[in-house]
Parts: structure tokens; sequence; C-alpha cells
């Protein structure tokens, strides 16, 4: 390990290219790859499921998927996919590269992920898709990282006593949880908990529907 000194200016400046819980070295080889032109390498794709064939066959059925492109200063983009004009003619590599990847180089596309959208089941009920969904609005996660989170959270909504409105909410992360995940969670606090506010205080707030927290809290 070798200590170098900065001022403490060019270590603010440092912090502003950190994500999550970057170390400095962490996000100093983020920075040295992109100066290195690393990519400039054709972008990686990973499709979910990863059969090609059956991914498309699930994307023309569905209408619509996510996809998440990996830029090379470390962040990332989640976008849904409208893909109302694709067919099973379609040439689905050939759509993403004049689609989505389209200038990939000059955008500094790395990697990208393309998934199908979880359905409700037996297995994935109403109520696990509607909590996946506030997680991915209010986290800015994937709906696979939504899924691999399953178990190892809390949700709680703070209601005050005397108008009997939602003030607040809260998610708290167990033991266990996916510390990877974590990373691109941003406001997380060293309690693994982060506070969510809700958008108009003092009124009914449909933000979160009351059956999607596990439970509720009343405050003076």
């Amino acid at each position: 390990m070798i200590s170098v000194d900065i001022k403490e200016s060019t270590f603010k400046r440092l912090e502003g290219f950190a994500i999550g819980f970057d170390t400095p070295d962490t996000a100093i080889n983020r920075l040295l790859d992109q100066v290195e032109n690393k990519a400039n390498k054709k972008p990686v794709l990973k499709f979910f499921p990863n059969d090609e064939e059956y991914f498309l066959k699930l994307l023309v059925q569905d209408k619509s998927a996510e996809v998440v492109l990996y830029h090379s200063n470390g962040r990332r983009k989640i976008i849904q996919w409208n893909a109302k004009k694709i067919t099973d003619k379609s040439n689905l590599r050939g759509n993403l590269w004049s689609g989505f990847l389209r200038g990939w180089e000059g955008k500094g596309i790395v990697s990208a992920e393309f998934s199908i959208y979880p359905k409700v089941s037996d297995d994935y009920k109403v109520i696990d898709s509607q909590r996946d969904s506030y997680l991915v609005d209010k986290l800015s996660l994937t709906f696979r990282e939504a899924r691999r989170l399953e178990g190892f959270y809390e949700m709680v909504r703070y209601v005050d006593s005397t108008t009997g409105c939602s003030e607040r909410y809260s998610i708290k992360f167990y033991d266990g949880y996916d510390l990877e995940i974590s990373r691109e969670i941003e406001g997380l606090d060293s309690n693994s908990e982060i506070w969510i506010p809700i958008l108009e205080p003092g009124y009914h707030n449909l933000d979160c529907l009351d059956e999607v927290c596990h439970k509720t809290v009343v405050i003076n």
C-alpha cells in the first residue's frame, strides 16, 4: 500500500466521482479506466433470460423489458424498453445496436443488460410486484436487484396521530442483504436504513399503498 498526499480541494473533487461506498482507490481507478479509453471495447450484452431466442419470444409477448446501460464513469442508466414494434422476425441484436446502443463509443457505454419484467404468479404475488416497483422507483434499482433483496428489508410507514396522514417512510435492510446492491442506493445511512420523504406532507399520500408497507408506526 502506498500513501499519497493530496490537497483537501483535490480530495473534495475526487469525492464528486465517488459512487455509493466507493473508496478513493476505486474512484481513481474508474477515472483511469476512462482516460485509457477502455470504453472503446464493444459493450458486452447480457440477457435475462439468457437464451436470446426465448428472450425475444417473451419480449414479443410482453412488449416491454428493462434496459440497464453501464458507462465507463461508473454510472448507469435504467430505461423501460417500449418494444411494441418488435416481432418474432426481428433481429434482436440489430435493433439494440441501432437503438439503445447507437453511438455507444461517444456515450461511454461499456455493457448493457436486458431483462424481462417478472410476472405475477403463484410464486410472485401482487404485493411482491408492488414492493419491487417501490424499490425500483425510490432507490433507482433494477427489478432483478429488487428481487434479490426480498426478505432482507422492512418498509415502514409513519403516520401523524392527529391527522392520520402519512409523514414519511423508511426502508431498513437486515444483515445479510447484498452489499453490492447497497452501492447503488444513494442516501443509505450507517444503519443500513434510508428515509423516503413523501410528495405532499400533510395530505393523504398515495405515494406508497398502505398494504405495501410491512408495518405502520403512529407518531405524535
